[in-house]
């Protein structure tokens, strides 16, 4: 299937989700923490240091002009099909947060964050930054099997004044089971990896594996193709999925067995 085929069936899945999404305020959810979630958490703006931070990590990663490869792991973009090395800052214009969804990343992790994060996918550590600030304290693993990407990330986040995060070179399956064997248990997941159908299903298990209790999951790109359409309705079907919500880009997943089984598409 061409790119250009692959973007309109995004865009055509985006209209029936704004036709399909509600509860933008809370309104009709029955869970009050997830009530209290997209109620407060999804509108409050965040602080302004955030921003500020957000705005020096892109001007920090504009001045590496160095160029470096592009990844190969996983299924791909939507948006380039070009391999030739470039600028970490060309590359993250493709593969880095929104400053929307960073946002809510940074809210996510304030709300959840307290117990560790585990982030599948670094990049080039735009989503990282997110969610090392929303949880200062907290220890943030984050997981990049690109070693160019995940020394530039290092760098970058260093310079800006992001301590709490622990970068490591490895599989996806690697790092859990290392985490496993170490009797870890995080609070907060972020999946962004490859888009593809298993893979996302076996990182998805493998991180309820070292989850708390009461562990969030979010998974990015949940309608970026018919893989990722298909693996997160799967994961919704899972015992361990008690609430769901669907916010486009992002499947959020609630493990909390006390938690009644719902799911949410929610206007975001």
């Amino acid at each position: 299937m061409t790119r250009a085929k692959n973007r309109f069936k995004l865009f055509r899945k985006l209209i029936v989700y704004k036709l399909k999404s509600r509860h933008r305020k809370g309104f009709g959810i029955h869970s009050p923490a997830i009530f209290s979630l997209v109620n407060k958490g999804f509108s409050e703006d965040c602080d302004i240091s955030v921003k500020i931070g957000a705005t020096a990590y892109k001007q920090t990663l504009k001045r590496v002009t160095k160029s470096i490869p592009r990844s190969t792991f996983g299924a791909g973009s939507l948006l380039s099909p070009n391999t030739k090395p470039t600028t970490p800052a060309a590359i993250n214009r493709e593969i880095g947060i929104s400053k929307k969804h960073g946002e809510l990343l940074y809210k996510l992790s304030t709300f959840y964050g307290r117990d560790g994060i585990l982030e599948l996918g670094t990049g080039l550590g735009s989503a990282t930054y997110y969610l090392a600030s929303g949880s200062p304290t907290s220890r943030v693993i984050t997981v990049e099997g690109h070693r160019d990407y995940a020394e530039t990330a290092k760098a970058v986040l260093e310079q800006i004044g992001i301590t709490n995060i622990d970068i490591r070179v490895e599989t996806f399956t690697n790092e859990t089971k290392r985490i496993k064997e170490e009797n870890g248990r995080l609070g907060l997941f972020f999946i962004d990896g490859d888009h593809s159908y298993t893979p996302t299903l076996e990182h998805f298990k493998q991180c309820t594996e070292i989850g708390t209790e009461d562990a969030v999951i979010i998974i990015d790109d949940i309608h970026w193709s018919d893989d990722m359409d298909r693996a997160w309705k799967s994961i919704k079907e899972y015992s361990s999925c008690r609430v769901s919500v669907d916010l486009f880009r992002f499947g959020i997943i609630f493990t909390n067995k006390k938690l009644q089984k719902q799911h949410y598409t929610v206007r975001y």
